[in-house]
């Protein structure tokens, strides 16, 4: 059996155009990027953790191990294919700063992509892995994640 993983994309601009259950595919628009929830300005929360996750989870949860982080398979989502252009990392995987800040671990990365300043055009996010992915659970404005989807994808061992 192949490990499972549950990916989460969050402060989305709108309700994903997903539903639960939904196979998405290399390349299937995810969302859009945006500023929902308790984010301060427009970019992509995303947070890689192990299992299949349906369920809503905070940062504090990763924290405390339930579930559990995996933070080498969220840093293979930062790539080219995730916007369609280079991402620059906002906030990375266990920020310090952000732990002095906010007094919480980041176990995630906040991504926007490169061109943030100068155009809207690569705000759409995209599925990029090879595996197909299943849409586990979509959150319509939680006060804390904004919309997001939740997407379990298996890897081989």
């Amino acid at each position: 059996m192949m490990p499972m993983f549950t990916v989460r994309f969050a402060h989305l601009a709108d309700k994903p155009p997903l539903r639960v259950g939904q196979v998405i595919r290399r390349g299937d628009l995810i969302g859009t990027m945006g500023n929902t929830g308790a984010s301060t300005a427009a970019h992509l929360h995303l947070d890689v953790v192990r299992g299949l996750q349906a369920h809503r989870y905070s940062l504090a949860d990763i924290e405390a191990g339930a579930p559990a982080a995996d933070p080498r398979q969220a840093a293979l989502f930062v790539d080219r294919e995730l916007f369609g252009i280079d991402p620059i990392i906002t906030t990375g995987y266990a920020d310090p700063g952000y732990l002095f800040a906010l007094n919480k671990l980041h176990l995630a990365f906040d991504l926007v992509p490169v061109n943030r300043h100068q155009s809207r055009e690569n705000y759409g996010i995209r599925w990029n892995r090879s595996a197909p992915g299943r849409v586990v659970a979509i959150l319509e404005d939680d006060p804390g994640y904004g919309h997001c989807v939740s997407i379990a994808y298996e890897v081989p061992a």
